[in-house]
């Protein structure tokens, strides 16, 4: 085993303080490299390409699982997303409005299965029942879906009972404030605000004008 000649000071306590900047110094040489390929890890993956390289569109949708109107947009919203998968980033925000009572706990609901990968499931899945007349704003009804979908009830109902998004929701609803969100469905493409129910075909030319 090579020895280390510098290390051996004849006082004890020299020789121990080297060996522990020697040490120190190893450790920060490690952690620099560390870092070092950590970052090029990163780079690496950001720029191989993605679905979300190439988007042009940004379209928000704003929400109420108790809305009639929302219900008829959904059956747009799932085509669109296919149609325009390559030109468009769609996203869901939140509006529970106030008279739409426990509409607010489904929107946390649909949080709480996005956790399990499921949260157009349950969205389409709620907007179904909707448009069918029933009260998706329950519990009885909220957790009737999760099993019926087959979620781990154990993560849903814990997600639930802690209110884990009740915070975002929150949030949503802060920033469709702030954007004269009134009423759902509330639809920005790019930075056109679209009111209400749409036709498919409608809200379609206007994303073809935008991309």
């Amino acid at each position: 085993m090579m020895e280390l000649k510098f290390l051996n000071d004849p006082d004890p306590e020299k020789a121990q303080q080297k060996k522990n900047i020697l040490a120190f110094s190893l450790a920060l040489i490690f952690m620099i490299l560390v870092t070092m390929w950590m970052s090029y890890g990163s780079k690496e993956s950001i720029s191989s390409g993605g679905p979300d390289e190439d988007v042009k569109l940004k379209v928000i949708q704003y929400i109420d699982f108790r809305c009639r109107s929302s219900a008829l947009a959904a059956s747009s919203v799932r085509r669109l997303r296919v149609e325009y998968a390559d030109d468009m980033d769609f996203e869901i925000r939140h509006f529970p409005l106030e008279f739409h009572r426990g509409s607010d706990i489904a929107a946390q609901a649909s949080e709480c299965a996005r956790d399990q990968g499921h949260f157009w499931q349950f969205h389409d899945y709620l907007f179904n029942l909707t448009s069918e007349g029933v009260n998706v704003g329950t519990r009885n009804a909220l957790d009737g879906v999760a099993k019926e979908m087959g979620l781990d009830m154990s993560r849903y109902e814990a997600c639930m009972r802690f209110q884990k998004y009740g915070p975002l929701v929150l949030r949503h609803i802060e920033l469709g404030r702030s954007q004269g969100v009134r009423g759902t469905p509330t639809f920005f493409i790019g930075d056109e605000a679209i009111i209400g129910y749409k036709s498919h075909e409608q809200i379609s030319e206007m994303i073809e004008a935008k991309i």
